[in-house]
């Protein structure tokens, strides 16, 4: 993935989500697998974020977006990552990690309020997504 376009303004935004759990999916015969996770962000208190990761290889560009729903308190993220870090992140869920796997994504520009929480939660926005990063514990 693209490290040059992970910047903005000299300034790296990143969202930092914590998996509470995670799913293998296939929606049918003729379908690729899927990676399922359901996920906080740690940014916006109480915010659910259910992130569908793909495998597809592409080199230019963004690699997905994540949308916040303007009427609950949930987000959607859909990210298409290379097939090798597709298997990757397949293998590492198969293992219980002791205490919750991070991840973390590069997007682009957004507001803090007061707080220092996100401002963008419940305003049906969407952010771009330019990388993946993620912490997986294993001790």
């Amino acid at each position: 993935m693209r490290e040059d376009v992970s910047t903005k303004n000299k300034q790296e935004y990143s969202l930092h989500l914590t998996i509470q759990s995670g799913e293998i999916i296939r929606s049918g015969v003729k379908s690729h697998q899927q990676i399922s996770l359901a996920c906080d962000i740690s940014a916006m208190p109480g915010v659910n974020c259910t992130v569908i990761l793909n495998a597809f290889e592409q080199d230019l560009g963004s690699i997905g977006s994540i949308s916040f729903d303007g009427e609950r308190p949930t987000a959607y993220a859909k990210v298409n990552i290379p097939r090798i870090i597709f298997e990757e992140i397949a293998n590492l869920l198969k293992i219980a990690p002791p205490r919750p796997a991070s991840l973390f994504f590069v997007t682009s520009r957004f507001k803090y309020n007061l707080y220092g929480d996100i401002s963008i939660d419940s305003s049906g926005k969407s952010l771009t997504i330019y990388d993946i990063k993620w912490r997986y514990p294993i001790l």
